[in-house]
């Protein structure tokens, strides 16, 4: 019976092989691991399943944008210091954290029952 993954275990006729034709395979087989390891992972950063941010758009299949990224939207003039960060916080997935950066305050507004408008303004 067929093995579903031969890559995972040596072929018995592989002791036939000289030592430095088998270290080779062994090399090649982790290696393979790992890439599959990385893609893996790859995968479940832009997976929306795997992921608490993700960018939802509306033409295309949502992205998922990994475990509680930062994203940042410049919102002045100036992108070096007028924007805001926006992250899911790390220890409670229910609170979102806002940080400014080139504001003197910031309100948050009530719009309806589940959307809010943020503002920010400087003196």
């Amino acid at each position: 019976m067929p093995r579903t993954d031969p890559t995972h275990e040596p072929d018995p006729r592989e002791v036939k092989l000289p030592v430095w034709v088998q270290d080779e395979l062994n090399h090649l087989r982790r290696d393979l691991a790992d890439a599959r390891a990385d893609r893996d992972r790859a995968r479940l950063d832009t997976d929306p399943d795997g992921s608490n941010t993700i960018i939802a758009r509306y033409d295309a299949i949502p992205i998922g944008l990994g475990d509680s990224p930062r994203v940042r939207f410049f919102v002045g003039a100036n992108r070096d210091r007028d924007y805001i960060d926006v992250h899911v916080d790390e220890h409670d997935a229910s609170r979102i954290t806002v940080q400014s950066a080139g504001f003197d305050w910031m309100s948050v507004r009530p719009q309806s029952g589940n959307v809010v408008t943020i503002g920010m303004e400087k003196r």
